[in-house]
């Protein structure tokens, strides 16, 4: 727990420089101090040079004030907004009404303030966050345009929407590429950049199946749509009238007016040429990024915004003396890669801050990979497959289905190029709102399962030559955007933090229809995913009917097993046929899912949940060769309508072809699971399918040994420890005392830190199937007992009541854990006859 108060950043010399801090999450994990900060953002200012690396300390200190503390502007500051309507109407942000401002930052080192309009298709709507720093002259502004107003209004068109600055001077600087600089004198009319298109040889390319620079996604058979919005030419031009001045692939994208003595204005937009089309234009008085321009020729001239949806842009207005093209550039590049810094990985593993790291190793000396101008068939930014562009962008670009890129990568290794890509991810989720609106309120507006994950209205009417910019519903049931919340762990993104209230609300309601008898969407993950969201909403926001929901899933999950053999049985066919069956891949899903409300609240019932379906998976999902019971791969899927020995044979089947043939990686949602399983329980079967599967994997490609050394590195580090289990219960009793009440008795065993008890209808075993299903019960499935008191001492009795008991015959169980979650065996069970 920290005083802010009493806390300060030193330099490298040992001098405390002046610094901010903010209290971004508190620890809400059970067990922990509640109040104490789980995340910090600490502001200060550095300048370290290219390529070099500086330590700044975080200790108890006083904190210094800076000479000139930053102050927050009035309005906007320096930036103008103009946006130009399709019948060539300019409107700018002094004709928005109904703005609201706040502070969000006082400073002293970095002053924020926020500025929202409601959405408006008379002038236009937007959001924009504006920081002001100590000692610099320098302003920067992340801008939302948006298109989310109450009712259903349709799309919203414009001609030309844009950032101005005022600035002196005649001469003009341009960024291209890299020492390609455009420069000159001013004359009547203004100079632009403008970039096209992606500038590589896609760039007339819409649809297809290479989406890496696909100008849009069009889902339709019928492309004339499409090619109406096809760019003019590829790549970036810069032009004086109609005088071409230079030309390239891709840009920059910064604009300078230099005035008398060499002070020069420079506008910079973040990701200028993956934002296509954009320009920047230096005219007479001013400075203007052209976000979405008046130069684009595609559909007529027309830009657009789809109902539910909002685009963002960061720019930064700085003053220097004497600029020079290549220092420019230098300050272009490194507004595209902020500095990021980190407590370094091994406090990280010590406070376990980030506890699914697996004691993963880390090279000594991390290789801080430059970011490459271009990647692969074009794209700057690797990309996936099932990625898809909006309305012409290149960063607009989401992983339909498996866009949850979290901070793992950087934190295992410290490489920032794992942050940028994060960083990149977050640019788009938290700017996009087919996902969620942003004047969604729960429970205000009620939506259905359409909307989980789909426009909460309509598209609207389109005028004739349009149509909805590449964005569809798709696969609706792969929604997880872990990148959302850790961009506001990693770099307190405001726009991050807002997505991530909506997503908890659209998650909420998701709960609500499952909660209603509602059926699932498309499978389990999509039971999975929400309560993955809604834990780490509730971590970053302290909502606490975020967690309220989250318990309301955990219950649905538990009446949605099978509790006689743990699949969860939400998949009546599956692609290409009609089998009855489950993806024990995707149950990992709400088993992640069920983990995030267990590590919130330590409910005894969601472990024995999670522990039961894993005991599925490992039992029905796991080829084992016949002979020496070696493990290759996790199935794709498991049927459920075959008998027992229908299963045995089948696995065993598909062990002999993994093992004749290449085998098959086994898929690391079920790895860590397993892993899971062992920390919890300590035991010694899920340590062995462990190591069995090493073999496989070491089989396999040499990627897949570089993609599961963590896993090599985690049994390494726990390849000499024993975990003693306590002694089974044996002497349970049980005694009837009427009005539905049970005392149950028992010596406490050695070595035991927690008691769990639990009673069925018939005795417990550790898995009923199918031998014993029709006689016996599944631990993990029988009813578990609130309110066990804390163990006695070793050797001593203990006993209990249990009440609330319906009449009849009842079967009760008890087992010990150790203090490192050691499980013992299952003792004797006590029947009894309820009264």
């Amino acid at each position: 727990e920290a005083d802010l108060d009493r806390i300060a950043v030193f330099a490298p010399d040992g001098t405390a420089v002046p610094a901010q801090f903010r209290a971004l999450e508190e620890w809400r994990e059970a067990g922990q101090e509640p109040g104490s900060i789980k995340w910090l953002l600490v502001t200060f200012l550095a300048d370290v040079p290219a390529g070099e690396r500086a330590t700044y300390r975080l200790r108890p200190g006083a904190n210094p004030a800076p000479d000139a503390p930053a102050e927050p502007v009035d309005g906007l500051g320096p930036f103008r907004l103009h946006l130009t309507n399709p019948d060539g109407e300019e409107f700018t942000d002094a004709d928005v009404a109904g703005v609201d401002r706040e502070v969000v930052e006082t400073g002293p080192v970095r002053s924020c303030v926020k500025l929202e309009s409601p959405s408006s298709h008379e002038t236009f709507g937007f959001i924009a966050w504006v920081y002001t720093y100590a000692g610099l002259d320098r302003t920067d502004l992340t801008v939302v345009l948006k298109n989310t107003p109450n009712e259903r209004l349709g799309p919203f068109y414009f001609r030309d929407f844009s950032v101005a600055v005022q600035a002196d001077g005649r001469e003009y600087l341009l960024g291209g590429e890299p020492g390609s600089t455009v420069s000159g004198r001013l004359g009547d009319e203004p100079v632009y950049l403008y970039q096209a298109s992606c500038g590589t040889e896609q760039w007339e390319e819409f649809g297809g199946g290479n989406y890496r620079d696909a100008l849009v996604m069009d889902w339709s058979q019928d492309k004339e749509i499409a090619k109406a919005g096809v760019c003019s030419f590829r790549g970036w031009r810069a032009k004086s009238g109609e005088g071409r001045l230079a030309e390239g692939h891709y840009a920059l994208g910064w604009g300078g007016l230099r005035g008398e003595g060499g002070r020069t204005a420079v506008l910079f937009t973040r990701h200028f040429r993956e934002n296509y089309p954009s320009a920047v234009e230096v005219a007479p008085g001013r400075v203007i990024s052209r976000l979405l321009p008046t130069y684009y020729t595609g559909y007529e001239g027309l830009h657009w915004l789809d109902d539910s949806t909002r685009k963002r842009f960061d720019l930064s207005l700085q003053h220097h003396a004497d600029l020079e093209s290549e220092r420019a550039d230098g300050l272009a590049e490194a507004f595209n890669k902020p500095l990021v810094a980190h407590p370094g990985l091994e406090w990280l593993r010590a406070t376990g801050i980030f506890g699914d790291m697996h004691g993963a190793r880390v090279a000594a000396d991390v290789q801080v990979k430059d970011w490459p101008h271009n990647y692969g068939g074009g794209s700057r930014f690797p990309v996936h497959a099932n990625w898809v562009t909006f309305g012409g962008t290149t960063i607009d670009r989401i992983r339909r289905r498996y866009h949850d890129l979290s901070m793992n990568s950087f934190l295992r290794s410290g490489d920032p190029w794992a942050v940028y890509q994060l960083m990149i991810r977050t640019y788009h989720t938290s700017s996009l709102t087919p996902l969620w609106l942003d004047d969604y309120q729960h429970p205000r507006d009620r939506l259905n399962v359409r909307h989980y994950l789909g426009l909460a209205r309509g598209a609207g009417e389109y005028r004739e030559g349009t149509r909805h910019r590449g964005w569809r519903t798709g696969n609706l049931a792969h929604f997880d955007c872990q990148e959302l919340f850790d961009a506001w762990r990693l770099f307190g993104d405001p726009l991050a933090l807002d997505a991530v209230h909506d997503v908890g609300s659209y998650s909420q309601n998701y709960v609500l229809y499952r909660k209603e008898g509602g059926g699932t969407i498309a499978g389990t993950r999509s039971d999975g995913h929400p309560m993955s969201n809604l834990g780490e909403a509730h971590r970053v926001t302290g909502r606490r009917d975020f967690l309220e929901s989250l318990s309301e899933m955990s219950e649905v999950a538990w009446n949605q097993v099978d509790k006689e053999r743990g699949f969860y049985g939400v998949m009546p066919r599956w692609e290409g046929g009609q089998d009855n069956h489950d993806k024990p891949f995707m149950m990992a899903q709400v088993m992640r899912g069920l983990r995030e409300y267990w590590k919130l609240t330590h409910c005894r019932r969601t472990l024995d949940l999670i522990l039961g379906m894993h005991d599925f998976i490992q039992f029905d999902a796991m080829p084992r060769h016949p002979d020496d019971g070696s493990t290759y791969a996790h199935t794709y899927i498991v049927k459920l309508d075959l008998s027992a020995e229908e299963l045995r044979e089948s696995l065993a089947q598909t062990a002999r072809q993994q093992e004749e043939e290449r085998p098959n990686s086994p898929r690391p949602a079920l790895i860590r699971e397993t892993m899971w399983a062992y920390e919890q329980t300590g035991e010694r079967r899920h340590w062995d399918d462990l190591n069995r599967m090493m073999p496989a994997i070491y089989r396999a490609d040499g990627r897949n040994r570089q993609r599961f050394a963590w896993l090599a590195a985690w049994l390494e580090e726990r390849a000499d420890e024993e975990p003693e289990p306590p002694p089974a219960i044996t002497d349970l009793e049980a005694e009837a005392l009427g009005d539905g009440r049970v005392r149950l008795t028992w010596t406490t065993p050695e070595n035991a830190a927690d008691i769990h008890v639990k009673h069925a209808e018939r005795p417990m075993v550790e898995r009923a199937w199918p031998d014993q299903v029709e006689t016996h019960v599944n631990w993990w499935a029988a009813e578990h007992v609130a309110g066990v008191p804390e163990p006695a001492e070793p050797g001593e009795r203990a006993s209990m009541v249990v009440e609330g008991l319906e009449p009849g015959r009842r079967v009760f169980s008890a087992r010990a854990f150790s203090p490192e979650r050691v499980r013992a065996p299952l003792g004797a069970m006590a029947e009894v006859d309820v009264r």
